[in-house]
């Protein structure tokens, strides 16, 4: 799915927060809270090497000026505090979400308003039959998100780690291996094999424009 220049970086605002485009302004933020801690059922990981973030946000960047990608950084809307990063994926048979929140903003809900505020801007905006939110099945926080706003579990597979230079990724089902220079090692306990996908429904037949 490419999306029209009218739809392309938009800000979306809910109750507390605001997701706006991406920039290298949260290169540093993004560099220091994105840890082994927050992506323990995440992939790819943290390498420790600031270039690498610099190198995700510019990809970024270009994805969302291209119309194939919506990646946001999530921040409060009274302070313009720095919460994480979510995303939804358009160069993909169906959109799909991704999102990580710092951990010092955990338990609050942000990733669920988050989350929800961009469903909502995509119902209005895109045309899709359903959105897709891959999550390991014992993330138990992370899948609250999805199951809260209506995601049905229609489909879970089991994957697996090859080597340190292999990374998995979930798309329309499959497991993928992609071959990537690592700095640090990656522990077999910082994988867990059972993945689950979460499907939205269909609320709205606009169109992309």
């Amino acid at each position: 799915m490419v999306i029209s220049e009218s739809l392309r970086n938009p800000i979306i605002e809910t109750e507390r927060l605001i997701m706006k485009p991406i920039t290298m302004h949260y290169r540093d933020e993004i560099f220091k809270e994105f840890t082994p801690e927050i992506t323990v059922h995440m992939c790819p990981q943290p390498t420790g090497d600031i270039k690498d973030t610099e190198k995700f946000i510019n990809e970024s960047i270009q994805k969302n000026e291209a119309g194939t990608n919506l990646q946001f950084v999530i921040v409060k809307k009274d302070t313009d505090e720095f919460l994480g990063n979510a995303g939804l994926h358009l160069d993909k048979e169906q959109p799909e979400f991704g999102i990580w929140i710092k951990k010092s903003a955990h338990g609050n809900g942000c990733g669920f308003e988050a989350i929800r505020g961009i469903k909502e801007w995509a119902e209005q905006n895109l045309d899709y039959d359903y959105l897709s939110y891959p999550v390991v099945k014992d993330n138990k926080s992370s899948r609250k998100i999805p199951e809260k706003l209506g995601g049905k579990n229609v489909r879970s597979f089991v994957g697996k780690t090859y080597s340190a230079s292999h990374w998995m990724r979930w798309n329309t089902g499959f497991i993928k291996n992609k071959k990537i220079i690592r700095k640090q090692p990656i522990r077999l306990a910082d994988w867990l094999l059972c993945y689950s996908t979460c499907t939205y429904p269909r609320s709205s037949t606009k169109k992309y424009r």
